[in-house]
């Protein structure tokens, strides 16, 4: 079985990054459904995590959008350099 398949999902949460590109992408393309669009947020906690989420973003060729969270706990955009 591949999983639940519903539809209508506008947001999906990534409390990891998995190892295998297709992992990621089969999970996030719930939001993607029937021409639709959606969100994907991904918890990116070690640097291998990130090196992975770079290389996905890259092969992907994905719009990622960095968030962190500030000193009182809210979640900021980072601007890019």
């Amino acid at each position: 079985a591949r999983g639940l398949n519903i539809d209508d999902v506008d947001v999906v949460f990534n409390f990891d990054v998995p190892d295998e590109q297709e992992y990621y992408v089969h999970r996030i393309g719930r939001t993607g459904r029937a021409k639709k669009h959606g969100v994907a947020y991904t918890f990116v906690v070690t640097i291998t995590e990130q090196i992975k989420m770079e290389e996905i973003t890259r092969n992907q060729r994905m719009e990622m959008q960095l968030l962190r969270f500030d000193k009182d706990g809210c979640l900021m955009l980072v601007e890019p350099d």
